[in-house]
């Protein structure tokens, strides 16, 4: 089995657009607008196959989210780097192509109690924010480009 792709609705298409063309290097199709709805959407693809639709209609009502609900809760994206991971602080490593690896880890999650799972999902955060902190990461650049 393979997943085509996944869609979201989002409240500023043209934005949520640009975010992933600029931050994930998506490639954008035509825009779709069915005139009787007024539903517009774009497919974005990126390098290594996966699809993401964003979608977008007047009818949109946005409700408080809960941190911890049953439902639709993430969209992982793999941005190639480990180091991004620290094992069972912010997260889990799969071996590549083993499903007995996923099994393990997905099985190891489920085990965590809610406070452990959101504990995990905050670490995340927090590690993200200080890893790509805008300041931070201009200065790393700037230094590299003068060393």
């Amino acid at each position: 089995m393979k997943i085509e792709h996944i869609a979201m609705y989002v409240n500023d298409l043209e934005k949520a657009k640009e975010f992933f063309v600029k931050y994930f290097n998506a490639t954008a199709n035509q825009e779709y607008h069915n005139q009787k709805t007024d539903f517009r959407s774009y497919f974005l693809s990126f390098d290594g196959g996966a699809r993401l639709e964003i979608m977008n209609k007047p009818s949109l009502t946005d409700k408080k989210k809960e941190a911890s609900q049953t439902g639709y809760i993430h969209i992982a994206f793999s941005l190639g780097s480990k180091e991004a991971v620290d094992e069972g602080i912010n997260g889990y490593l799969c071996k590549v192509k083993s499903a007995k690896s996923l099994y393990r880890k997905m099985h190891r999650f489920i085990e965590l109690t809610k406070k452990e799972r959101e504990e995990m999902g905050k670490n995340g955060r927090r590690k993200m924010q200080a890893q790509f902190d805008k300041d931070k990461v201009v200065e790393k650049t700037v230094e590299a480009i003068l060393s």
